[in-house]
């Protein structure tokens, strides 16, 4: 018996394998049409909100406002089918609105990356000016 489950269990790992293989495969082949640039502008324009969902007791959820959201980044918002209900074993289905997360992690990413770029930037003006101002305090270091 288990001379039968170990072949099955090594071609069963090894389609998974080549399965991933071909996913990555196509994912590494996709090539940007270009550089998300002024993405700090981009989340800027999102608002992000506190949702209550709690009738008798705070049940808080953090996200985003739907609307400005739209407006800004259409892209990353799809549509969800949520079930509801109307009394004892009556469910239905309804589609909401909800956000693309793993679309959204690249804007944030690039924001991120510019803001670093901005605070490096400042960073090395600040050590300039000391510098200059020490310069000016005591002429006899030369500056830097």
């Amino acid at each position: 018996m288990y001379k039968r489950i170990i072949p099955i269990a090594v071609l069963f790992s090894l389609i998974i394998s080549a399965s991933k293989a071909q996913e990555n495969k196509t994912i590494d082949q996709a090539v940007p049409e270009h550089a998300l640039t002024h993405a700090g502008e981009i989340v800027g324009r999102l608002r992000p909100v506190i949702l209550n969902y709690g009738k008798t007791k705070p049940v808080l959820k953090f996200g985003l406002d739907i609307t400005a959201t739209k407006e800004t980044l259409p892209e990353i918002i799809t549509n969800v089918p949520v079930w509801k209900t109307r009394g004892k074993n009556n469910y239905y289905s309804v589609n909401e609105p909800a956000l693309d997360v793993q679309q959204l992690v690249s804007i944030l990413t690039a924001a991120l990356q510019e803001q670093m770029t901005k605070l490096t930037a400042l960073t090395m003006e600040v050590e300039q000016l000391k510098n200059e101002i020490d310069a000016a305090q005591n002429p006899t270091t030369k500056l830097k």
